[in-house]
């Protein structure tokens, strides 16, 4: 958090889609070089928070992630692999109490973990042309997911939380 620029009325803004394109970027080894890139992944590899993403997931995941915390907000967005594959899962939440805000992540990365190891071995098998049909699929099952813990019937926007999931949500 940059507080001299809050203090100047600046604030630090990000989206899933912002972090999630600069972890895809290192997984390829193509953010600076392919030798920064491998450097970051490592660093980010070395990442001790296990309260988010990897909170309900086997201890034995490998995942290379960066989270992060303010009062009423946690973010994390990680590279997660199942065996020799990975995905990228980034989720971002506030407007709960901190604890709240992390089972929520652990939750969601929790069922998309589960629901990508099942499909695992058809992955394998079929490409990546599956892989742009998973994503939908998840995106569509987080939504649910999102909209069954948040109690929210509809997600017309009443509160910048909401904004920023309709936004985050697409």
């Amino acid at each position: 958090m940059d507080s001299n620029a809050k203090e100047k009325v600046y604030d630090n803004y990000t989206s899933s889609d912002d972090i999630a394109l600069l972890l895809r970027l290192i997984y390829e080894g193509k953010l600076i070089n392919e030798e920064a890139s491998e450097i970051i992944l490592d660093i980010l590899l070395q990442q001790q928070q296990s309260e988010r993403l990897q909170r309900y997931l086997p201890s034995d995941t490998k995942i290379a992630h960066k989270c992060g915390d303010l009062d009423n907000l946690e973010n994390d967005g990680g590279i997660i692999w199942i065996n020799d594959r990975a995905y990228i899962l980034v989720v971002l939440t506030g407007a709960m109490p901190n604890l709240e805000c992390r089972e929520t992540i652990g939750k969601i990365s929790k069922y998309i973990y589960n629901k990508i190891k099942a499909i695992h071995p058809l992955l394998i098998e079929v490409g990546d042309f599956l892989l742009d049909i998973v994503k939908l699929t998840m995106g569509l099952l987080s939504l649910v997911l999102v909209i069954n813990i948040s109690g929210k019937g509809n997600l017309a926007p009443s509160s910048a939380m909401d904004q920023v999931l309709n936004y985050v949500l697409g």
